[in-house]
């Protein structure tokens, strides 16, 4: 009798959670497609498909209701049950303007800001990778002082949720949607400012995001690519334009695009495109330049020898790697040299991954500082000259470099 009444109270508290789910998304997140300075993404997942949502200028009476597109990413497993990405795009917003939306059946209320427009004031983002590897308490400390830096925006480069490849530690799209949901519930808990925005959140590909290299997208990396929307579908690079200001370029260090080839033309032409930008900096995953790993492993030699070209040629003074699992800022390098022209090279990925120990600067010709911490890099552009933070999980400033666009490029702290 005992254990026919727990099944029953079990079975009731699941239908509660699951009518629950639909009114309520199990997540709600942000990100581009074009324009930050006028049009904002939003993504929420939920067990119904009902891509709608109203929102309306920060202080105004009526709502505006803007729909887009759901689509199918789970279902029979014993948790999931039935489960919709659903995708809105608003677009004619104003710059640096706050916004209020709910989504589907939701009564919650969300709030998010657009960027700013040609430096009418500072921008501030956080950039990090190697997120949620294994332990849950790394993820939410790091998440806290993300939170309280009151970013504009987050860019995490790679290796988000490590669902797939050796170092994922169960197998199959259940522990994957488990690795997912707890990501995403993760995010949607902390990552708000102290004014109660919503931060948005710029994915791209690391190898831990996908099965193997160089596979068709639509198997290789299917639920990464499900979960998060792109300009161009299942094209994981790139680029993000803040006006004449700021470039950003999204690169896939072969995960499911090589290097070599279509995406490389690709770059070289979008870099062409904006020869005219103050500032262009470039974020992927696996290291040009490592701090732990050999500098001589296959990808590491294609992306210098196709990619750091380009961005010499072309005036990017900052290059965002992971991988490594350190803290690493190289000297400014050009033709495979140190020079005060040259680019700088920041990484190695560590927002919640196991730090790993790092050479030391004076062990690799390229290595400028490194540290072992988790940490992240808070960017800080205004008008012509751009700072870069490396800050720790405790709140702790490990380095810090001042970068122009119009003189030589680096100044250490």
């Amino acid at each position: 009798m005992k254990k026919r009444l727990l099944l029953v109270l079990l079975l009731a508290t699941a239908i509660f959670f699951f009518r629950g789910e639909e009114k309520t998304p199990s997540a709600v997140y942000l990100t581009w497609l074009r324009d930050p300075t006028t049009t904002m993404t939003v993504q929420w997942q939920c067990g119904n498909e009902n891509a709608a949502l109203v929102y309306q200028r920060e202080g105004e009476e009526s709502w505006l209701e803007v729909k887009g597109s759901s689509h199918h990413v789970a279902e029979g497993t014993l948790l999931w049950g039935k489960l919709f990405v659903n995708t809105v795009e608003i677009t004619g917003l104003l710059p640096d303007t706050t916004y209020a939306f709910r989504v589907a059946k939701d009564s919650s209320i969300y709030r998010f800001r657009t960027m700013p427009q040609n430096g009418t004031r500072p921008l501030h983002f956080v950039v990090g990778g190697d997120v949620y590897q294994h332990d849950i308490f790394l993820l939410k400390k790091m998440n806290a002082q993300v939170a309280k830096m009151d970013p504009d925006f987050v860019i995490l480069g790679g290796d988000i949720a490590y669902t797939r490849g050796h170092n994922a530690l169960l197998k199959g799209r259940y522990f994957e949607m488990r690795r997912w949901h707890t990501f995403f519930k993760q995010w949607k808990q902390q990552m708000v400012t102290s004014d109660g925005r919503l931060i948005p959140l710029v994915a791209v590909l690391g190898n831990h995001d996908v099965s193997s290299r160089h596979l068709d997208p639509k198997n290789g990396g299917a639920l990464f690519y499900e979960l998060f929307a792109f300009p161009n579908n299942l094209v994981s690079y790139r680029t993000l334009d803040f006006g004449d200001e700021l470039s950003l370029f999204f690169l896939d260090t072969g995960h499911t695009y090589p290097v070599v080839g279509k995406q490389t033309t690709w770059l070289k032409e979008a870099l062409e495109e904006r020869k005219a930008q103050q500032h262009k900096m470039v974020v992927y995953h696996v290291a040009a330049y490592p701090s732990v790993s050999r500098p001589d492993k296959k990808c590491n030699k294609l992306v210098r020898k196709h990619w750091a070209p380009l961005f010499e040629e072309h005036g990017v003074k900052t290059v965002f790697e992971h991988h490594d699992h350190a803290y690493k800022r190289t000297h400014p390098i050009k033709g495979e040299k140190i020079d005060p022209e040259g680019v700088v090279y920041l990484g190695d990925g560590g927002w919640a991954s196991v730090p790993r120990e790092p050479l030391k600067a004076d062990e690799r010709w390229y290595l400028a500082k490194t540290a072992r911490a988790n940490f992240v890099y808070f960017v800080s552009l205004q008008d012509k000259n751009l700072v870069v933070q490396g800050i720790d999980n405790e709140g702790h400033l490990i380095d810090q470099i001042t970068l122009s666009s119009t003189a030589n490029p680096l100044t250490p702290r």
